[in-house]
C-alpha cells in the first residue's frame, strides 16, 4: 500500500525521479536494497514513464533530453566506491552522478567509501550524495556534492489515539478533548510541543510509561 501510495505521488507530480537503490549484500538489505524481492523490481514501475530507477550493476546513465543533463548511478557495493566512472553522455549539457555512501575522512565510515579527491576529480557537474540524514556540502574542485538532509515537517499530524477506547466519562477522556481543543489552536513550536504532550499524558494515564522517566519540563514544555 505504502509502495502504490508513492507511485501515484511521482505519477502525479509531473517531474521526472532518478532513485538509486541502497546495499543489498553481505547479509545487508535494508529498506531500500536491491536484492531478490526488492520493491524496485515491482512491474508496477514498468507503467510509470517519469521514474528512472539504477539497477544495472556495472551502473547506467539516464538523458534528460528537455534540459540537456545526463544521470549516472550504479547499486551501492559494500566496500567499495559508490560513484559511477561511466562514459560521458556526448548531447549532455550537465552531468549529474547519485552516489549513496559515506565520506571516507572519518574512519568508522568505510563501508560505501567515498574519497575527497574522488569528488574532486570525478568531472560531475553535481553528485547528489545519499546515506547520511543531515545536511552536509562535500563539494571539492569545480564539483558541487551535497547531502541534502531529512527536513519533515510533522505539523498535519496526529497523534494516532483511538477515540472510542477513551469516552469522554473517564479522566483519559477529558484530558484527550482538552488537548484536542488545545491542538486545534495551536502552531508552530507550540503546536509541535502539544502533541508530544498529549503522547506522554495518554501514555502515563494508560500506564504504558514509566512516570519516573518523564520529567515535569518535559510534560509541561
Amino acid at each position: 500500500k505504502i509502495l502504490e501510495e508513492v507511485q501515484n505521488l511521482i505519477k502525479e507530480s509531473g517531474l521526472n525521479f532518478y532513485i538509486l537503490p541502497g546495499a543489498g549484500e553481505k547479509g545487508i538489505s535494508g529498506h531500500d536494497a536491491l536484492v531478490p524481492g526488492s520493491v524496485y523490481y515491482r512491474e508496477s514501475w514498468e507503467a510509470i514513464s517519469n521514474a528512472f530507477i539504477f539497477k544495472k550493476e556495472e551502473g547506467e546513465v539516464f538523458y534528460d533530453l528537455e534540459n540537456g543533463i545526463a544521470f549516472y548511478g550504479k547499486p551501492t557495493r559494500y566496500g567499495e566506491s559508490p560513484i559511477p566512472t561511466l562514459e560521458r553522455h556526448r548531447e549532455a549539457k550537465y552531468h549529474v552522478a547519485l552516489a549513496h555512501g559515506s565520506l571516507s575522512f572519518r574512519e568508522e565510515y568505510g563501508d560505501y567509501p567515498i574519497n575527497e579527491e574522488e569528488i574532486k576529480d570525478s568531472g560531475y557537474h553535481y553528485i547528489a550524495l545519499g546515506h547520511w540524514h543531515t545536511f552536509g556540502d562535500y563539494s571539492k574542485g569545480k564539483t558541487r556534492a551535497c547531502y541534502p538532509g531529512v527536513n519533515i515537517d510533522d505539523c498535519d499530524v496526529r497523534p494516532e489515539i483511538d477515540l472510542s477506547q477513551y469516552p469522554e466519562s473517564t479522566v483519559i477522556g477529558q484530558f484527550i478533548k482538552t488537548m484536542y481543543g488545545e491542538i486545534n489552536n495551536a502552531e508552530g513550536e507550540e503546536l509541535a510541543g502539544l502533541r508530544e504532550a498529549l503522547r506522554i499524558g495518554v501514555g502515563l494515564l494508560n500506564g504504558n510509561l514509566d512516570k519516573k522517566s518523564i520529567s515535569l519540563e518535559d510534560f509541561l514544555r
